[in-house]
């Protein structure tokens, strides 16, 4: 991906034909959809009405997402002195941009910069931000002006080069603490599993689901999140490890109450308990007989489909 210059893609959504236009957005290596772009236009275009150079409009990076975890950014800027992002939304109600902000800086923060967070709903042509305390509060066309104007941009030359998906991933076994004090985030896709999967269980249509993935995408948290959810709903959830049980597993089971077990404790611990959920974690490491959970809801993870 390239790094982009708002005036010159306002001057390219108005003089280019809409195919010229997409071949433009494809050499910076932007794909976005048409709305979008209607909407990034209207906040230039503000832009542009005001007080600012064409050289304090560079070094924009549209539409990034950082690989592996599929974190989406509308547009951010890096600067020596902090980082800059402008969420574009056709339309939004503050309680969504406020919490889309704040994931936004969970994760640009890791960058070792102070984050401006900004975002422009194009419906009411309204302006809001992040303060310090993460609180969003109304803001104008000025502020957000001004902030382009402060900071002090720098060439990025490979801006994937920035991101580690491994520091975002919170691991619910090595960084327990932070897994229970529920200080992470998931991506848009994983909450779209996690919907699913919620609503596959709670109608319990379907005796088993499966998670599957790419190692390192995040497939245990979402498991674990998912237990987590259930466990604080009142379920009695039960989780096996197919795999030696670490201090993580200690720690869930000791310190929180949660009822985890190593799979060749299967047997036991079914017939001590009535479990509402169970939860099989790294099956691709041992294989699991279908028959032992005929009577339970299942969340199942594993590098390949395990469905029923």
């Amino acid at each position: 991906m390239k790094a982009i210059s708002l005036s010159s893609y306002a001057d390219a959504y108005k003089s280019l034909k809409e195919d010229q236009f997409n071949r433009y957005l494809n050499y910076f290596g932007i794909t976005v959809k048409k709305q979008e772009c209607i909407d990034v236009q209207d906040m230039i275009l503000e832009i542009l009405d005001c007080d600012i150079r064409t050289v304090q409009m560079s070094e924009f990076y549209m539409g990034y997402t950082i690989p592996q975890i599929s974190k989406e950014f509308d547009l951010l800027r890096f600067g020596t002195n902090f980082t800059l992002n402008i969420e574009v939304k056709n339309n939004s109600q503050p309680n969504r941009v406020q919490k889309q902000l704040s994931q936004n800086k969970y994760y640009l923060r890791a960058l070792g910069y102070e984050v401006k967070s900004f975002s422009y709903i194009a419906k009411t042509n309204e302006f809001y931000r992040l303060d310090d305390s993460e609180n969003l509060i109304k803001s104008t066309i000025d502020d957000l002006v001004n902030v382009i104007k402060t900071q002090k941009p720098k060439v990025i030359t490979e801006i994937d080069a920035l991101f580690k998906p491994s520091e975002y991933l919170v691991s619910p076994l090595n960084s327990t603490a932070k897994f229970i004090g529920g200080n992470y985030f998931l991506n848009g896709n994983q909450l779209t599993v996690r919907d699913e999967i919620i609503k596959i269980i709670n109608q319990n249509k379907l005796p088993f689901v499966a998670i599957e993935g790419k190692p390192g995408t995040g497939k245990s948290l979402l498991a674990y999140d998912i237990a987590k959810y259930y466990i604080e709903n009142g379920w009695n959830v039960a989780i096996f490890h197919c795999g030696m049980l670490s201090e993580g597993h200690e720690i869930l089971s000791r310190k929180n109450g949660w009822n985890i077990f190593a799979a060749k404790d299967i047997d036991t611990a079914i017939a001590s308990q009535n479990f509402d959920l169970i939860v099989v974690d790294e099956t691709q490491r041992k294989k699991i007989e279908l028959w032992r959970f005929k009577n339970s809801e299942c969340l199942i993870k594993r590098s390949k489909r395990f469905l029923e």
